[in-house]
C-alpha cells in the first residue's frame, strides 16, 4: 500500500444507520422430547430503535440511538450535532441513498467543516456483501489481515 492510499484510507467515514426491536423477547420455546412446550410472546412489541453511527478504519465513530425510524431532521441533528464536531478539514463520508440523508443541509453541514461528501451508487455489491464473501481488495481496504477462503 503507498503512502497516497493510507492517507486516503484514514480520512475516509462512513456514515451509516442500522434500525433493531429491543423487546428482547424469545419467539420460540423448547422443551424435551415428548413434553408440551409453554411460552408467550408479546402482542405490541413496542418501538424500534435506530442506532446512527460512523465507522473508520480505526473503528466506530460517534454514535446517537433514536427511538423509531431515521427521518432527514433526525440525521440532519446527528450530523450537526454529534458527527460534525469529530470530523476534520479533508475528510470524505460516504453515505448510501437513504432520503432521510439527501437533502439541502446535509451537504452544507460537511462542506463547513471542510469535508467531501460520497453517496454510493444505488447499488453497490461491495457494501451489501458479507466481508467474507467480498473481494480480497476490499476486505484488506482498512488494512486488516486480508484471509483467503479455507480450502476444503
Amino acid at each position: 500500500m503507498n503512502a497516497y492510499s493510507e492517507d486516503l484510507r484514514k480520512k475516509i467515514i462512513e456514515a451509516l444507520g442500522r434500525g433493531a426491536n429491543v423487546s428482547l423477547s424469545a419467539l420460540y420455546t423448547w422443551s424435551r422430547r415428548g413434553q408440551r412446550a409453554f411460552g408467550s410472546a408479546p402482542r405490541n412489541w413496542g418501538k424500534n430503535v435506530t442506532l446512527l453511527a460512523s465507522i473508520t478504519c480505526r473503528g466506530v465513530g460517534p454514535c446517537l440511538a433514536v427511538e423509531g425510524a431515521t427521518t432527514r431532521e433526525v440525521f440532519k441533528a446527528y450530523l450537526e450535532q454529534v458527527l460534525a464536531p469529530a470530523l476534520s478539514s479533508g475528510q470524505v463520508v460516504v453515505m448510501d441513498n437513504l432520503s432521510a440523508h439527501k437533502g439541502g443541509r446535509i451537504k452544507e453541514i460537511l462542506q463547513r467543516r471542510g469535508c467531501e461528501l460520497i453517496y454510493l451508487p444505488p447499488y453497490s455489491p461491495d457494501h451489501r456483501t458479507p466481508p467474507s464473501k467480498r473481494s480480497p481488495s476490499s476486505r484488506g481496504y482498512c488494512g486488516g489481515p486480508s484471509r483467503a477462503p479455507a480450502k476444503g
